[in-house]
């Protein structure tokens, strides 16, 4: 079962969002445009990874079938996962 992107939430820090950017890569291959970002993070989104990945099998399959846009777009950038504001409150 996929797992939905949360477009109510910053995916960085889980804020509500001022607008969408970039787009999203889920594991079965699946791109859908637009990830949520808040204010703060919407202006520093280019230093993040793009696509926001729904999982590490996401970001594999990914590097696998795009590897000049994996290098060019996400290869040394932080990378995103759907449930980063979770991950990044808990810490």
């Amino acid at each position: 079962m996929r797992k939905r992107l949360d477009r109510t939430r910053c995916v960085v820090c889980g804020n509500p969002p001022a607008g969408h950017t970039g787009y999203v890569y889920y594991q079965s291959g699946i791109t859908r445009l637009y990830a949520p970002f808040c204010k703060e993070h919407l202006d520093k989104a280019p230093e993040y990874a793009n696509p926001i990945f729904e999982n590490q099998e996401a970001v594999d399959l990914f590097r696998q079938m795009f590897p000049v846009t994996y290098l060019q777009d996400v290869k040394g950038k932080p990378i995103l996962f759907f449930d980063s504001h979770k991950t990044a409150k808990e810490n």
